[in-house]
């Protein structure tokens, strides 16, 4: 068994489950209340009865009153379907810490999601394309995926991020919701993101970036030869505090754009850095930006 998600951790979860703006429960037996009308146990509506209902839903007070005959029906509780999407592309193992971070961040987000007695589904995408799990609702299938979450490993460069959206519609199903951890180091965002919410999918974007990523040191200064960790092509570059500075703004107004891109589909942001907050911090988050109970 690995140790994705410390018993510390698992506690501090406690009952706190997912409170989507736009998914619903629209898929088996669970805690949410659906649109489905059917045996339960909250009253939702009358209807006339019909030849072959189950005559233990006829109300008799409403055909002593009204001469009516009716059958109550009932809203169903069912399951919200949730994906949690990890990116293992090269980019997000710059830092090993970066990589774990992003791991954790999923495992803790199924267990979420299990939590509220919904449906996961884990799915990956890297160099090799995308890699999809099974769908569960126990807990128990949780360590398996777990494992399976541990022993994956970041390498090459990930396709843009629009044609992985399109090739995961075939596995994207009702009003689910999305979550996709990654540090977003892509091309193919606003695209990607007005399919999934095309699809109906609530999305949930977390990014994972090490603080290098967003606000390099001093230590850059000077010459440097420079690799992309994705695609290997190398460059030298004199870096001053001019260009260093031009960077750090140039990496804001990048992350803003990526912000509003996913504001504009109704979704929803988070953003983490490795070495500075980990997961009681993002519960911490996930609690008072409305994410969680």
């Amino acid at each position: 068994m690995n140790d994705l998600l410390p018993a510390a951790v698992r506690a501090r979860v406690g009952g706190s489950k997912w409170l989507p703006l736009h998914a619903r429960a629209d898929v088996g037996v669970g805690a949410r209340r659906s649109k489905a009308i059917g045996p339960g146990i909250e009253f939702a509506q009358y209807r006339d009865y019909e030849v072959g209902d189950d005559l233990r839903y006829l109300d008799k007070h409403v055909y002593a009153r009204h001469g009516r005959t009716v059958v109550r029906q009932f809203t169903v509780e069912q399951q919200m379907r949730a994906t949690i999407l990890l990116d293992r592309s090269a980019s997000m193992n710059l830092a090993p810490r970066k990589w774990r971070l992003a791991q954790q961040i999923a495992a803790l987000c199924g267990f979420l999601a299990l939590n509220g007695s919904d449906r996961v589904t884990f799915a990956s995408f890297g160099e090799d394309g995308l890699r999809w799990g099974g769908s569960f609702s126990q807990k128990s299938r949780l360590e398996q995926e777990m494992d399976r979450l541990a022993e994956l490993e970041p390498r090459g460069s990930a396709e843009r991020l629009d044609d992985v959206a399109r090739r995961s519609l075939e596995h994207l199903r009702g009003r689910g919701m999305l979550i996709v951890v990654s540090d977003w180091f892509t091309d193919g965002i606003e695209e990607a993101v007005k399919i999934w919410r095309a699809r109906g999918q609530e999305l949930l974007a977390i990014q994972v970036l090490d603080p290098l990523d967003a606000e390099p040191g001093e230590e850059v200064l000077g010459w440097s030869r420079l690799v992309d960790v994705e695609t290997h092509e190398r460059s030298e570059r004199y870096v001053d505090a001019r260009a260093l500075a031009d960077y750090r703004e140039a990496f804001r107004a990048w992350q803003e754009q990526l912000q509003d891109a996913v504001w504009r589909v109704e979704g929803r942001w988070v953003s983490v850095r490795a070495g500075r907050d980990d997961l009681p911090d993002l519960l911490t988050t996930f609690r008072r930006t409305g994410l969680i109970t």
